[in-house]
């Protein structure tokens, strides 16, 4: 199975679309891990503002078609970003978390730009997704560009930043 972050997957078992559920109309959403934007872009015919911080430039231009505005950026590597404190309704982080090499820290940093009563919306990959058994029984584990077996979970590159 060839996961894809480039478009909203409207299956309503999949993460995309649980939590676009979940977010109510006409509210302001800081999607961190925004990928190209198909979140924001579904999020508009909500009547939410959605604002973008991803750190692929490419994925990011694409992003501010839908966005209010993105920022590339290095999740591990902010401190803060420039948007004004207690001003969102939620943050989201769909299948990022698992990446970050200090979520804690990141989470903090996050919860700061809540308002009152706002809400943190994260989802991991489904490790038992029937994609994934499928390849380990055929005894595979490849290491892929995207997804919950990307370059970034190898142990080779834990290795080297270690």
């Amino acid at each position: 199975m060839k996961f894809k972050y480039d478009e909203f997957n409207n299956n309503e078992f999949e993460s995309h679309k649980l939590t676009y559920n979940l977010i109510d109309p006409n509210t302001k959403v800081l999607d961190l891990g925004c990928a190209t934007g198909y979140l924001a872009k579904e999020l508009l015919k909500k009547g939410c503002k959605t604002w973008g911080v991803d750190g692929d430039t490419n994925a990011a231009k694409k992003a501010e078609k839908y966005c209010s505005s993105v920022i590339v950026s290095n999740l591990d590597e902010c401190t803060s970003f420039p948007f004004p404190k207690k001003s969102f309704d939620y943050v989201i982080l769909l299948d990022v978390i698992e990446h970050l090499v200090n979520p804690e820290n990141t989470l903090l940093i996050i919860k700061s730009y809540l308002k009152e009563n706002g809400k943190i919306i994260v989802s991991t990959p489904n490790i038992a997704h029937a994609s994934i058994r499928w390849m380990l029984f055929r005894g595979l584990f490849e290491y892929t560009s995207t997804g919950i077996m990307d370059k970034t979970l190898s142990s080779k590159k834990l290795a080297i930043d270690c």
